[in-house]
């Protein structure tokens, strides 16, 4: 058996530096509780989170426009296609709705 040393973060640190999964999760997480969550109230049920989320619209500058829930998928699914160009990302289609 070897020793291995394990090295845990110290309390407010991440063993990982934020990046746009970080970004997506905490957008995704606002819209789920300030629509959904909120408005379903004390007495929470799926249905009444459910009914929030689907009768609610999302922005965030993450996200290329407004988004919604449409048969219990988030929608539009827009992506747009990128290139990095002397170190920068840039646009090079328009945004892609699979509509």
């Amino acid at each position: 058996m070897t020793d291995q040393q394990i090295v845990l973060p110290k309390k407010g640190e991440s063993l990982l530096d934020p990046d746009e999964n970080a970004l997506l999760a905490y957008a995704y997480t606002d819209w789920l509780v300030k629509d959904g969550l909120e408005p379903a109230g004390r007495d929470i049920t799926l249905d009444k989170v459910v009914k929030a989320l689907q009768s609610s619209s999302f922005s965030h500058p993450v996200f290329y426009g407004p988004e919604r829930f449409v048969n219990q998928h988030i929608n539009p699914e827009t992506t747009q296609v990128s290139q990095i160009k002397a170190g920068v990302w840039v646009p090079v289609s328009d945004l892609l709705n699979p509509k």
